[in-house]
């Protein structure tokens, strides 16, 4: 009996010999000077917002988790009583936990 058979498809009578590939030449395309200034991308005109500190940032997550624990206890106690769940209540949830990431 036979248990396996291994088949080595790439000394078959079949197998045609693969050509050599051709060497790839690559060039990279030579900077011009006169358009270097015309394509430099423009700088905004309004800086970036600064970012808040740490404490702050801290701060404002514990504050986005606490409103967020209340309204998912509350849908769930509405849900244990058979309630269904207000998706427009649940919105201003996701998109202030959204938006404090």
């Amino acid at each position: 009996q036979v248990a396996e058979v291994w088949i080595d498809i790439s000394k078959g009578s079949d197998v045609v010999p693969a050509e050599a590939a051709p060497p790839l030449e690559l060039s990279l395309p030579q900077a011009r000077p006169e358009a270097a200034a015309h394509d430099a991308p423009e700088t905004p005109s309004t800086p970036a917002a600064p970012r808040a500190s740490l404490e702050a940032e801290i701060e404002r997550a514990s504050q986005v988790l606490n409103r967020s624990r209340q309204a998912v206890m509350t849908m769930f106690g509405e849900a244990r009583l058979g309630q269904t769940i207000n998706a427009d209540r649940c919105l201003p949830v996701v998109e202030e936990v959204t938006q404090s990431l």
